[in-house]
């Protein structure tokens, strides 16, 4: 046949067996709306593009294009008893649709009924009717990318999955009330990676109606002790948050598979893991790949804004979820809310620890504003009285980082987290880790907005809450506030700040505490880690700062402070100067807590003579001291001036007096 070759309506044409070269087919003009039957193995090099009315490919019969696309576009009816094969393959009908294999794009068009049969693999799907709504009455369609709702019905009738896997989620794009929606139920699916160990999961489902436990699958949930799924109540919150601690009377368990789970509320599931391989709720293989939750209900799709109830009767925490199935954004949702706090706070199940975005930019851990199909999150009331959560369509996003559902055993620095030297923010961002999880805790501080004060701000702090495994850092507020993030206001020159610290850690052992500066932080500005009960100053030196301790303690409650200003820096903003002086002078001991820094040299030994010159002490410095230095002088007994001298490794001398009282 030659290239090219078109066929002219209204006759009906079988197509056998063919074969074309690279410069594609093309079947039926533009308009054509006689029927064509592929019943043999057609195929070309190049494109294909089908203009008929209705299209059927028999069974066993092939219409492909290799690597290239495959175009059918139908007035009438298409049967597919065989499957159609391209670099991407799209049908465009306006009546019926009976599916088969795997399909790229699949367009429902014009102004007839349309009866949806079959069962396939969709990646995308549209709905652009004038008149008259697609309704899919058997068989079953598996859409892997997008469902786009450009106006008309699209009756799902429970025979449409939107799949997840561990690569990609099915989503629902963005629409309007004025143009298409989604009637009867759709089953979702949500893809949980394997985890390293048991873990609860904040999951969320995307209905407009509230959910019947008996309809969720995938997941064994034990209704009896030791209960594997909870819901959290806002008025039973007993303000219990700490570190490992007692659980949150909030949290709520489900005791019956009759109960419901309330239009856009989150839940909490134990599962990890492949749960196929035992028979036990909450058990199954360590590590291994991965289950898939399913669920059955009507989508929140009908092109409107979605509110979920909150309150605010206790401390104003409400576990909610995504209503849509879609990623969604923090900042539209915070933008189309009132009396919310702006941090978003969700629980990372690999860190075992809570992550936090402000609509600042700041984070901590996995924090992002960007909240999955399937997630569930905590929001916070920024004060007393009637708080409104909405999710506004305009919330979905078409492609974001999938943190909280994708499978990193390290989870040590993940891309995006961090704040980039274009922001406008300028921080610093600690971490703790040690015994147990190795994922660092996090905390953050930021220094960049003008009306940030000291004390607590809704609009940009961000609440220390309780960490399951691991060590964790955060901020000594007041009124019993303790922030995992925090914003203060910019930094005057040479301006001293000093913020209490606290670090916890599941047992005693070794800790590593690392402050590193983020955003447009100034070089200017030094930082340093004080550690009171040690003696010990250690300065950021070149953007890096990290102080290894032995806790014995399980919380260091006062312990640290976080310097900024603290020692004085060289004009080069990197280097601090040749400086020596002694912290809490007069002294009422014999003990000196000497502060030393130099741009190069380290130091290396010390004396102490009285005002008569005689010697009263001498040693040398230790050399994992940092810039604090505490020395023990045996012969300063007496009240008097007392002067010390200090010697680097490079020569240089300077010398402190003390006041002995």
């Amino acid at each position: 046949m030659p290239n090219g070759t078109s066929f002219a309506a209204p006759v009906s044409y079988p197509i056998g067996s063919l074969t074309v070269s690279s410069n594609g087919l093309q079947l039926g003009k533009p308009g054509n709306t006689a029927a064509m039957t592929i019943t043999g193995a057609a195929s070309s090099n190049g494109p294909v593009t089908v203009h008929t009315g209705d299209f059927t490919t028999a069974a066993g019969a092939t219409l492909t294009a290799t690597a290239n696309a495959l175009t059918v576009n139908a007035s009438g009816n298409v049967t597919l008893n065989a499957g159609l094969e391209g670099s991407t393959t799209t049908v465009n009908v306006q009546g019926n649709l009976q599916t088969t294999g795997s399909l790229t794009n699949v367009n429902l068009e014009g102004g007839n009924a349309q009866d949806i049969t079959g069962t396939a693999n969709l990646t995308n799907l549209t709905l652009n009717k004038s008149a008259g709504a697609a309704t899919m009455t058997a068989g079953r369609q598996h859409l892997t990318g997008t469902l786009t709702l450009t106006s008309g019905t699209l009756a799902a009738g429970g025979y449409l999955t939107l799949k997840s896997t561990s690569t990609a989620t099915a989503r629902v794009a963005q629409h309007a009330t004025s143009t298409g929606n989604v009637t009867g139920n759709v089953v979702v699916e949500r893809f949980i990676p394997g985890s390293r160990k048991m873990q609860w999961r904040m999951l969320a489902f995307p209905y407009n109606t509230d959910l019947t436990l008996s309809n969720i699958t995938g997941i064994k949930i034990s209704y009896s002790a030791p209960s594997t799924l909870m819901y959290f109540r806002e008025d039973f919150d007993n303000g219990v948050y700490g570190n490992g601690g007692t659980r949150n009377g909030g949290y709520q368990v489900y005791t019956a598979a009759n109960q419901t789970i309330p239009m856009g509320r989150g839940v909490s599931a134990w599962v990890y893991g492949d749960e196929s391989t035992s028979a036990t709720p909450g058990a199954g293989t360590l590590g291994a790949g991965g289950i898939t939750v399913s669920s059955l209900g009507e989508l929140n799709e009908t092109g409107a804004d979605v509110t979920i109830p909150v309150t605010n009767t206790a401390a104003g925490w409400n576990l909610v979820g995504n209503p849509f199935a879609s990623t969604i954004d923090w900042e539209q949702v915070r933008a189309s809310s009132t009396n919310l706090n702006a941090t978003l706070y969700r629980w990372d199940p690999q860190a075992e620890n809570w992550s936090n975005y402000n609509i600042s930019g700041g984070t901590t851990g996995s924090g992002s504003q960007y909240i999955e199909s399937g997630s569930a999150f905590f929001v916070k009331a920024a004060a007393t009285g009637a708080m409104t959560l909405t999710i506004p369509q305009s919330a979905k996003v078409t492609s974001a980082p999938d943190l909280h559902f994708t499978k990193n055993p390290l989870k040590l620095d993940i891309p995006g987290q961090r704040v980039g030297t274009a922001s406008t923010l300028a921080g610093l961002r600690l971490k703790a880790s040690g015994m147990g999880n190795p994922i660092p805790g996090e905390a953050y501080l930021d220094v960049s907005k003008t009306d940030a004060t000291k004390g607590w701000d809704p609009q940009y702090d961000g609440l220390m809450m309780a960490r399951s495994s691991g060590a964790s850092v955060y901020f000594d507020g007041e009124k019993d506030n303790d922030y995992s993030m925090h914003f203060d206001a910019p930094l005057m020159n040479g301006e001293q700040r000093y913020y209490p610290i606290s670090v916890t850690t599941p047992k005693a052992g070794e800790t590593l505490i690392e402050v590193t500066p983020e955003g447009k932080w100034s070089s200017m500005h030094s930082v340093a880690l004080i550690d009171k009960q040690l003696g010990r100053t250690i300065l950021m030196r070149d953007g890096q700062l990290s102080y290894k301790v032995r806790m014995e303690e399980l919380k260091s409650d006062g312990r640290f402070l976080l310097a900024i200003n603290h020692v004085k820096l060289s004009t080069d903003g990197h280097s601090p100067v040749f400086e020596a002086k002694a912290i809490g002078n007069p002294v009422t001991n014999n003990i000196i807590d000497l502060q030393l820094t130099h741009p190069t040299a380290a130091p290396k030994r010390w004396r102490v003579v009285d005002a008569m010159g005689r010697e009263a002490g001498m040693g040398v410095f230790a050399t994992d001291a940092g810039i604090q230095h505490r020395l023990t002088v045996p012969g300063m007994r007496n009240k008097g001036v007392y002067v010390l001298q200090v010697e680097m490794d490079n020569g240089e001398t300077q010398q402190v007096r003390i006041l002995k009282n």
